[in-house]
């Protein structure tokens, strides 16, 4: 039963794009700049995709290394095991001399190459539904930062999953994560649930989820908590929206 509510979950999301598939709106952030919030619903398996990743890869391979980073800092025993860090495991044979400035500069190269030259089309679902947004600078359109929404059938009913997610280091302390995580009410109405995961070690964004609304609802890996938004029990993201033109 839960499938067939998801299958009709996921046509109900195609259709509610048939006629406008982007869009953009403004909303100010905390110190009163006006951002563009610019959104495109986008062919997972289309080289437009790979392009908008690309076109960001210097915002996702900043965040994702402050991510990666704490976690080594906290189990630099474990570096060995993880995808993005194995190969900078020697680095760590002397754990009482670790140099982490080179370290971080070293885990940024490997998400730079990894957000620039992934063929991310070829790994992606063309039936899911990819909502991309980037909020960027009114005055230059320099990009400040992203979100990707995913609806799938693999996904439980009238759920969206935050994907890829980042702001440039810039823009950080001016309200920028909670407005692109607002945008969903704004682009898709009908949406019920939101859930993300992020790595246990990811404090800040821990705080910055619940302080939302999120609850933690279990834990798809260890290490992994999973966070839940649920709209009929959180108000604060669907009233964010509401303000943007």
């Amino acid at each position: 039963m839960e499938r067939r509510n998801s299958l009709t979950w996921i046509t109900r999301v195609h259709e509610e794009f048939t006629s406008i598939k982007s869009g953009k709106f403004v909303m100010r952030n905390t110190v009163g700049e006006a951002i563009n919030m610019v959104w495109e619903k986008i062919d997972l398996c289309s080289e437009k995709f790979n392009k908008e990743i690309q076109n960001c890869h210097e915002i996702l391979a900043q965040t994702y290394t402050d991510v990666e980073l704490a976690f080594a800092q906290k189990f630099p025993e474990k570096v060995a095991q993880e995808h993005f860090l194995q190969s900078l495991a020697p680095l760590f044979a002397d754990t009482q001399n670790i140099d982490w400035a080179h370290i971080k500069s070293q885990i940024k190269t490997v998400f730079v190459d990894f957000f620039s030259t992934t063929d991310f089309a070829k790994c992606s679902n063309s039936h899911d539904v990819c909502l991309f947004v980037i909020a960027k600078n009114r005055a230059t359109g320099e990009p400040l930062g992203l979100i990707q929404f995913l609806a799938s059938a693999d996904y439980a009913p009238n759920s969206i999953k935050v994907c890829y997610y980042g702001v440039d280091a810039a823009a950080h302390d001016k309200g920028l994560e909670q407005l692109l995580m607002s945008t969903i009410f704004k682009i898709l109405p009908i949406t019920k649930r939101i859930f993300l995961h992020t790595r246990a070690t990811n404090k800040t964004a821990i705080h910055r989820y619940t302080s939302w609304g999120f609850a933690q609802c279990g834990e798809s890996q260890e290490g992994w908590p999973d966070f839940e938004y649920i709209a009929e029990k959180s108000s604060l993201l669907q009233e964010i929206s509401e303000m943007m033109l």
